[in-house]
């Protein structure tokens, strides 16, 4: 029973087509792209449930970027391995062509290939093309020639052992040969390492105390190995049992005239340790002795200490520290925090000293009072505002004052005029001129409330209607003036739907989103009344004429509701209940679906559930009646929360 079909694409309707078609087609879309299409039936009694897919059109596919930078290395008498830079994001490989005739393709983002086979001393003209399924690109040259033929290198000779410890043993030679790759190290029979051309020396690490060993060197290039340099017995030194050097020196017990020295025995041999003082030596401990305290030192002065192991004869390396005796002066206060309220700033901190006489407050360098000892509090009042100040604590005691600690601090702006500065920045995009930020500033101290200065600029100046926002961009910018956030996904939709069915103008929606917790809460950040009563109720009863009977309402017919309310002779939802059952609204006529979205915009400012909107049609269908289902939505704790602000 469909009359036709409409046709959406990421929510939006794009086409609606006569009845019993089953297929469109979109053209001239972008590639690499994904749309969501939706498809529903639509009649005089409304639309269906939307069929969705999910379609993603395929990417392009263009011929590759030439690669460039085609570089040789590792170039032999026969190989050659070739390099270069991959300059594109959609090749599938890499076509490698030796004097103009493939040989191998490569796979993607491969940027080397080494070529065997060659002949010694020839050229070869190399070229790389990247390629995918769209073709291949135009490629890039190099030509190489291999190298000659080479013969092996002569032998080495003169073989000495230089230094033989018991870790180690330095090998000496001399090199005969003009084209060798380097050295071979061979020990014992087997390769300990190779060395580079023209290198003479080798120092082998691993080796055992107390060990003979056999080496001999052998000369390579790509044409082999040369003869060997005829081998050299060598056979490390015996261990030597030798003092350990003490570790984890540490000092402890640091006093103004005193300082206790602590390390760990690393030694069983010693026969005590040696304490040196800047180059002195001040005391020999016995054996296994692990502290030492150095006393009648003089305050704030900075000693070396080193202690080593020894036997009498032998003294083991030296474990250094330095230390720094005790200044005398109390310590700097800890978490020095500064408070800031309009033109006062509180100071507080934590004492951590228990030898301080008194602490000296400081502002800007200069010293503005001296409090007692153990109190961690100052108050600095009648300062300027909007103004930076820095603030210092000194930790004051018969040696002097600690180095102190510092904290900055602004105090607070002019509360008018950072609010109508802020509605420059969020509604307007600008700073405020001077006469304007004069005219708003002096609105609001003269007693306008926040909301009325607010809707100011939203609806009564004309600068922000010259943008020509969109209603999606106006109600966004709404949300970030009043709540300072981006309106969620679903306060989108139905305040768009709103505006784009014309039940409320912009100046209404305004009213209906400042008169709220989020806004109050906003106004009184800046110490500002948030709206006038009048204000809300006027916008309140204006809406109503919108919303219940779709029309504007003159300033006598919502000045006569408002009287009554506040007389006393009606209440807010009395008022909501006489519009909906006044004769002018019956003779509406409205269908249950438009009475239950007229009931839901007017009482909770929000669309129904689709669940809740199926359930209260199918009541209404069932016999209940309009009046019940009034009853029910101003029962809701929904609706109580929101009659909260009344």
């Amino acid at each position: 029973d469909e009359t036709g079909y409409v046709i959406l694409r990421d929510g939006e309707i794009v086409e609606v087509i006569e009845a019993n078609v089953t297929s469109f087609t979109y053209n001239n879309l972008t590639a690499g792209k994904t749309y969501t299409y939706g498809v529903k039936a639509v009649n005089d009694a409304g639309g269906s449930d939307v069929a969705s897919v999910e379609v993603a059109t395929e990417e392009e596919v263009s011929s590759p970027a030439d690669p460039s930078n085609l570089e040789s290395e590792n170039i032999t008498s026969h190989s050659v391995t070739i390099k270069w830079e991959d300059n594109s994001d959609n090749e599938t490989g890499f076509e490698i062509y030796r004097n103009d005739l493939l040989i191998f393709t490569t796979g993607a983002d491969v940027t080397e290939f080494t070529d065997d086979n060659l002949t010694a001393g020839s050229d070869y003209l190399y070229i790389v093309k990247a390629v995918n399924e769209a073709g291949k690109s135009e490629g890039v040259s190099l030509t190489v020639t291999t190298a000659t033929d080479v013969q092996a290198p002569a032998p080495a000779s003169d073989l000495n052992a230089s230094d033989i410890s018991q870790k180690s043993v330095t090998l000496v030679w001399k090199d005969n040969s003009d084209n060798e790759s380097g050295f071979k190290i061979i020990r014992d029979g087997d390769v300990i390492a190779t060395t580079d051309a023209n290198v003479t020396i080798y120092v082998d690490d691993n080796v055992t105390a107390g060990t003979k060993y056999s080496y001999e060197i052998k000369a390579f290039n790509d044409a082999g190995e040369s003869a060997s340099s005829g081998t050299l017995s060598v056979t490390t030194k015996e261990n030597i049992v030798e003092l350990s050097m003490p570790s984890n020196l540490t000092s402890t017990d640091v006093t103004t005239n005193s300082v206790t020295l602590t390390w760990d025995d690393m030694s069983d041999n010693e026969s005590g340790f040696k304490i040196v003082r800047d180059g002195e030596v001040i005391f020999i401990t016995d054996a296994n002795v692990t502290t030492y305290t150095d006393e009648n030192l003089s305050a704030g002065t900075t000693y070396n200490y080193e202690v080593m192991a020894t036997d009498g004869k032998n003294d083991s390396a030296a474990a250094k520290i330095d230390v720094t005796t005790d200044d005398g002066l109390a310590a700097d206060v800890k978490d020095l925090k500064a408070t800031v309220q309009g033109t006062t700033v509180i100071l507080t901190w934590k004492d951590v000293s228990d030898n301080e006489s008194g602490f000296e407050v400081l502002r800007d360098g200069d010293v503005i009072a001296t409090v007692d000892e153990n109190v961690t509090t100052y108050t600095d009042t009648n300062l300027s505002t909007d103004t930076e100040y820095e603030y210092s604590v000194k930790t004051v005691n018969e040696y002097g004052k600690s180095k102190g600690v510092s904290v900055k601090v602004t105090t607070a702006k002019d509360p008018v005029e950072t609010y109508v500065t802020y509605l420059y920045h969020t509604v307007l995009d600008r700073e405020p001129e001077k006469e304007g930020l004069e005219y708003w500033s002096k609105r609001l101290k003269n007693g306008d409330s926040a909301a009325a200065v607010a809707k100011g600029f939203f609806v009564i100046t004309h600068e922000l209607e010259e943008k020509n926002l969109t209603n999606e961009e106006y109600i966004s910018k709404i949300f970030v003036t009043l709540y300072q956030r981006e309106p969620l996904s679903g306060e989108m939709a139905y305040w768009k739907k709103i505006l784009d069915e014309n039940a409320l103008n912009r100046g209404l929606v305004f009213d209906k989103l400042v008169y709220t917790n989020e806004f109050i809460n906003l106004a009184k950040s800046y110490h500002l009344k948030p709206f006038d009563e009048d204000e809300m109720l006027y916008s309140r009863i204006e809406s109503l004429y919108y919303l219940v009977l779709n029309r504007e309402a003159s300033y006598g017919e919502i000045k006569y509701w408002m009287d009554k309310i506040k007389n006393g002779d009606i209440t807010y939802e009395q008022i909501v209940r006489n519009f909906f059952n006044s004769k002018e609204f019956q003779n509406r006529q409205i269908s249950d679906i438009d009475f239950i979205k007229a009931a839901y915009r007017a009482i909770l400012n929000r669309e129904p559930e689709r669940a809740g909107f199926e359930y209260w049609q199918q009541r209404l269908q069932n016999g209940m009646e309009r009046e019940e289902l009034l009853n029910f939505i101003f029962n809701s704790p929904e609706y109580k929360f929101i009659s909260s602000l009344q």
